[in-house]
């Protein structure tokens, strides 16, 4: 127990200062946008659904485990960055104790276990696991690998049970624990004491059932069906991976998040050829040393390793996938500390210098910038690096410098998408602030820019959800509605079940007025994303158009209900609808709700006064109006319209003559100054006020009719 507490007492001690750090790349994808791991009901469905690993399908996995601790973390802490460490943290702490007694039962002796247990707490290489909330998959699969192993070395009762339900959760987090019987049976064939083969049985039969399920489950298919790159070229490319990984393990001080690591493309290429001798030279060493602990650790971390070697990923080697192997790594050093080939002295001077490196690089990962600066320095020709540094300075509002990072990006591997989208987004951007600034022939050529950059990621990404939207939106801003409405189809041609591409195509057709369509398109989208508010709230405006109160109530009600944030918008849109359709006492009751929280309490105080006015009080409403505080234009207008309805004209006059010129509300208080105007019998006046709204009010409608109306009887006057 001392051990355990001190153990998980180091592990927070070295890593207490990442609690403040931040989401980095894949967790957005896989946790922060993801909304499956908001709702712990969604749970059993992780276990038979790989799509529900991402907020992006074409980025699924099937890890059940895993997102089971996402959606506990969200349900305690919500999108605290500082809950999902805090358990982080813990998993390496119990991993660090997990090693300490593998090793003890290995080498036989406690002090081995302090060793090798310190030694794992400590190493730089855990830093990725801990502080990257994703590299979660590492060490909770390693938690679950070592122990299977620990209980299959102390032999405890029940041990093919308890084996069995490690390996099974183990390969519920990560498919890298498919090696645990392997690891298992060479740990027996290493001490000489091979166990009757039916007691792996029960670890054969976990490993067939889960093969068969991610199978039936298309996860393997998936993942096999486009290979990033040939078997060959895979091959030479890891051929120089063990010479890479030997060396950050044992000079940890230039660690990275993204390694200047490059494709091998022959045997012959220099690089190739040395890490295959180092390669064969570790070979060896295992073969020599097969009846020692540093044998096995070796062929253990091969074990490891080897899915890694031969199935092709996005990334050719990274720091996390050492976090296991760094256990076999751990066991090796405390038996040579044991034979006396590396003395004490050292190994705790050595112990030392790994807690400072790990304090150092732990403030590396305190935030995406920092985080991808580093990585830039160390790996410049990486376009992972370069993309992910534009993200990162994007995000941190530095956009010229973003769009640098992007430009070389391009430069070094124009294959990609990703950098060109994002290059978009960022002209994208800002077209829409020079639009709000009346820069119209600036707006116009940045998004002009940004729709040709978005055309050419669609060629690397042609079925990018993101990458068709963002398009849309830009043709939409130039006013190419058709072009619009024709990009939306074609993501949808390829995938009916976006429902943000539904949503999103349906605001555009609710801005063109096909509203009978939008109805469709928002249905779609509800279908597609049920815990969404948006679709609700759409359709609920569309029935307010169509006044059908009542669909348009219930679907306002289902907005506020699927809304993480309060749902202000859809509560001030389901505040009108009741009290136009009469429901002035439930709106009432709505608008105590938020006063009562003291959100926007101008909004608030302003629709208590309008529902007052409609309900007939307008004395209660103007009594409500003059007790607000900064009034704005709405108010002002409102204010105004209720002093004329109590025959307060003078008093009303002064009020929609502060509506100045310009504003939103100017057309409405033109119109109530007319009307108040006629009140007084000022003829003359009263004419001139409803020219002035003629000339400002667009629309042919009703109001317009009945302003040329009056201003033909006053003429008469």
């Amino acid at each position: 127990m001392k051990r355990a507490l001190f153990l998980m007492a180091l592990c927070a001690f070295l890593y207490g200062q990442s609690l403040g750090g931040a989401f980095h790349y894949d967790d957005h994808h896989s946790i922060v946008d993801n909304p499956h791991v908001r709702d712990w009901r969604n749970i059993p469905a992780f276990f038979t659904e790989p799509d529900l690993f991402s907020a992006d399908a074409e980025k699924s996995m099937y890890r059940p485990l895993l997102l089971v601790t996402y959606a506990l973390n969200y349900a305690i802490s919500g999108y605290s960055a500082e809950g999902f460490r805090v358990l982080n943290i813990v998993i390496h702490g119990l991993c660090s104790l997990l090693v300490a007694l593998l090793a003890e039962a290995l080498l036989g002796n406690r002090r081995d276990g302090w060793i090798a247990g310190l030694f794992f707490a400590v190493h730089p290489l855990a830093t990725e696991p801990v502080n990257y909330i994703s590299s979660r998959s590492e060490s909770l699969a390693a938690f679950f690998y070592m122990g299977l192993l620990v209980i299959h070395l102390r032999a405890v009762r029940g041990v093919q049970q308890a084996s069995s339900l490690f390996y099974g959760a183990g390969l519920l987090v990560k498919s890298i624990v498919i090696s645990a019987p392997f690891a298992a049976l060479s740990l027996d064939a290493m001490r000489g004491r091979l166990l009757v083969l039916r007691r792996y049985v029960p670890l054969l039969l976990v490993a067939v059932g889960y093969a068969a399920l991610v199978i039936h489950n298309r996860f393997i298919g998936d993942s096999l069906a486009a290979p990033v790159r040939s078997l060959a070229s895979q091959i030479y490319t890891q051929l120089k991976a063990p010479a890479y990984y030997f060396y950050i393990a044992s000079m940890p001080v230039k660690l990275n998040v993204q390694p200047q690591f490059f494709v091998g493309e022959s045997l012959f290429d220099p690089a190739v050829c040395l890490g295959g001798l180092f390669a064969l030279s570790l070979v060896c060493c295992l073969w020599f040393g097969r009846r020692t602990p540093i044998g096995w650790a070796l062929l253990w971390a091969a074990l490891v390793l080897a899915p890694t070697f031969l199935m092709p990923l996005n990334m050719l080697v990274n720091e996390r996938r050492l976090y296991l192997p760094l256990a076999a790594l751990s066991l090796a050093i405390a038996w040579l500390v044991r034979q006396g080939r590396v003395s004490l002295r050292l190994g705790g001077i050595a112990l030392v210098l790994f807690a400072v490196l790990t304090v150092q690089r732990t403030a590396v990962w305190s935030d995406e910038l920092t985080l991808w600066l580093d990585a830039e320095k160390k790996a410049p020709h990486m376009h992972p690096v370069q993309n992910n540094l534009g993200k990162a300075l994007q995000e941190a509002g530095e956009w010229d410098r973003a769009l640098q990072a992007y430009a070389r990006a391009i430069e070094i591997d124009p294959r990609h998408g990703d950098a060109y989208n994002n290059m978009a987004t960022i002209h994208h951007l800002r077209g829409e602030k020079a639009l709000g600034e009346g820069a119209k022939v600036e707006a116009l050529s940045e998004i002009r820019a940004a729709t040709d950059l978005y055309e050419k990621a669609l060629i690397a990404y042609p079925t990018y959800e993101e990458i068709h939207q963002n398009l849309a939106a830009a043709h939409v801003l130039l006013g190419e509605y058709d072009q619009a409405v024709s990009t939306y189809e074609k993501a949808l041609s390829m995938d009916e079940r976006r429902g943000e591409v539904w949503n999103n195509y349906g605001q555009l057709l609710y801005d063109m007025e096909q509203l009978e369509q939008a109805e469709e398109a928002f249905k779609r989208a509800a279908a597609e994303m049920p815990d969404r508010p948006e679709p609700y709230n759409n359709l609920a405006n569309i029935y307010s158009e169509w006044k059908l109160w009542e669909k348009s109530i219930g679907h306002y009600e289902k907005a506020i209900a699927h809304s993480q944030d309060g749902a202000a918008t859809a509560a001030h849109n389901l505040t009108i609808a009741l009290r136009q359709s009469g429901a002035y006492d439930e709106a009432l009751s709505l608008v105590d709700t938020y006063l009562e929280r003291g959100e926007d309490r101008t909004q608030w105080l302003l629709q208590r006064a309008l529902i007052e006015r409609a309900a007939g009080r307008p004395e209660r409403a103007e009594r409500i109006l003059a007790t607000v505080q900064g009034k704005n234009t709405k108010v002002l207008v409102t204010w105004a319209e209720v002093l004329s309805q109590l025959g307060r004209y003078e008093e009303a006059i002064q009020r929609f003559s502060e509506v100045v010129e310009g504003t939103e509300e100017r057309a409405r208080a033109l119109y109530g100054l007319g009307k108040a105007h006629m009140g007084l019998g000022d003829s003359v006046r009263a004419r001139e006020a409803f020219r002035r709204f003629l000339s400002v009010w667009p629309h042919r409608d009703d109001r317009r009719e009945q302003v040329l109306s009056w201003v033909a009887q006053l003429e008469v006057r």
